[in-house]
């Protein structure tokens, strides 16, 4: 009976070390509107990794106790990581084959925050978070030629760049 109490404590141990930590976030994601206003998205996984599934969350800017579903908006996918490597897409307007779940306007709005995740890592493991916060107002005021990423505006070349030293 005392090995079983034993036991049971060495599972429960092992079971809280592992839950404890959670896979890194990484900047290896990307936004920005492109020359005609379509706000588009780059994801850029560490080498050979793949990614999925994918999630795109709205919510507004100014919150109230009287939301409903119905104020907000974004996308989901149940693809594994075995469904992409590197892409740029549409923010609003992701690929057909992956079969994307949607509620609420597929439009980037004023006065909104937008979240978007992805999981990335190798051999069916969540090694890494891929995390993206922005407004509807950061992708605005973006000039030609930059990205919105890590919580900043940058070039693209310095996205790559971030993205490269993040592997």
């Amino acid at each position: 009976m005392k090995r079983i109490g034993v036991v049971m404590s060495g599972v429960a141990m092992g079971c809280a070390a592992l839950t404890a930590c959670s896979p890194a976030e990484r900047p290896l994601a990307a936004t920005w509107l492109d020359d005609d206003g379509v706000p588009m998205v780059a994801i850029r996984p560490c080498g050979t990794d793949r990614v999925g599934p994918l999630v795109l969350r709205d919510s507004p800017e100014t919150r109230t106790e009287s939301l409903t579903a119905a104020d907000y908006a974004g996308w989901e996918t149940s693809l594994d990581k075995d469904a992409i490597g590197a892409r740029t897409f549409e923010l609003f307007s992701p690929p057909r084959s992956w079969h994307a779940e949607t509620r609420g306007p597929q439009v980037l709005r004023p006065h909104r925050s937008y979240w978007f995740m992805a999981y990335g890592g190798t051999s069916g493991f969540s090694n890494y978070n891929i995390e993206l916060h922005f407004t509807s107002a950061d992708l605005s005021d973006l000039r030609t030629g930059q990205v919105w990423a890590e919580g900043r505006a940058m070039s693209r070349s310095e996205f790559e760049k971030l993205a490269d030293d993040s592997c």
